[in-house]
């Protein structure tokens, strides 16, 4: 026996009777007036519906494109019955019920499928050139290289959105403030920390949710301090730290200091 279409309208409530003998049944179209227009996240899944082969078979539920076949051992149904399983819109479609295998029109070529749960939603299988995916460079991702008798292949680029430099001079546990606590809402992610002292006079750039109250009340993201006054010294820290949410950053000294102090950051 053949595989015939039958056309579906399944209302909200009651069911909808396919007469039809086979032991294999499959979803092949189902729209709702939602899916229709275009509504399709608010309408997802309204399209499901209910198959139960004859009076006493078992209930399975089907989606567009799925399949249910009986067992060879189990007789043929004489009808199937499908009701509407969300019963939130009315249904309308086309299922196919008979015996035999089919053409899924998924395939191209010569793939032959079974009507069968096993390979329900197929995958498309083509080799036309317009299903083909192009692949391109993305040029900005791609390392400089200079041929040039040797290779020189360039280091790292660092993005930073702000900055922030001070050459002040610092009073004692005073601390100056580089970004306040409620800016930073999703972490700062601290790129470059520049501090050059000559006085003897540590400085400690802090990370805390209020302002601290000397230069060792909060989490120490970078310190700089000389042997003292006319022996200069210089850090540069390039390694990058994220600094949590709800915290601050601020630059303190024990003592008068006057050098220079300067960062690079991000907050995120």
């Amino acid at each position: 026996m053949s595989l015939q279409y039958y056309d579906i309208n399944i209302g909200l409530t009651g069911t909808q009777k396919i007469a039809a003998q086979g032991r294999y049944i499959y979803y092949y179209t189902g729209t709702t007036p939602l899916i229709a227009g275009g509504a399709t996240p608010a309408a997802a899944g309204n399209q499901a519906i209910k198959v139960q082969a004859g009076q006493s078979g078992n209930t399975i539920l089907l989606m567009p494109g799925q399949s249910y076949r009986l067992d060879e051992s189990d007789k043929a149904p004489t009808e199937w019955i499908l009701s509407n399983f969300k019963a939130s819109e009315v249904i309308t479609g086309q299922v196919m019920v008979g015996e035999g295998d089919f053409r899924d029109s998924n395939t191209s070529n010569t793939s032959y499928v079974k009507l069968d749960a096993t390979f329900a939603n197929n995958v498309q299988v083509t080799n036309t050139p317009a299903s083909r995916v192009p692949v391109t460079a993305d040029l900005s991702q791609t390392i400089p290289v200079s041929i040039a008798g040797t290779v020189n292949v360039s280091g790292n680029t660092m993005n930073y959105q702000s900055s922030w430099t001070n050459n002040v001079g610092l009073t004692a546990n005073v601390p100056v403030q580089i970004v306040a606590p409620v800016t930073n809402v999703n972490g700062i992610m601290v790129n470059r920390t520049v501090l050059f002292q000559e006085t003897g006079t540590p400085v400690v750039i802090l990370a805390k949710a209020s302002a601290p109250t000397s230069w060792t009340d909060g989490d120490v993201i970078a310190a700089a301090t000389s042997a003292g006054t006319g022996v200069p010294v210089a850090i540069v820290e390039d390694s990058q730290i994220k600094v949590p949410a709800g915290r601050g950053l601020w630059v303190v000294a024990p003592s008068a200091a006057n050098q220079l102090r300067s960062m690079l950051y991000t907050v995120l």
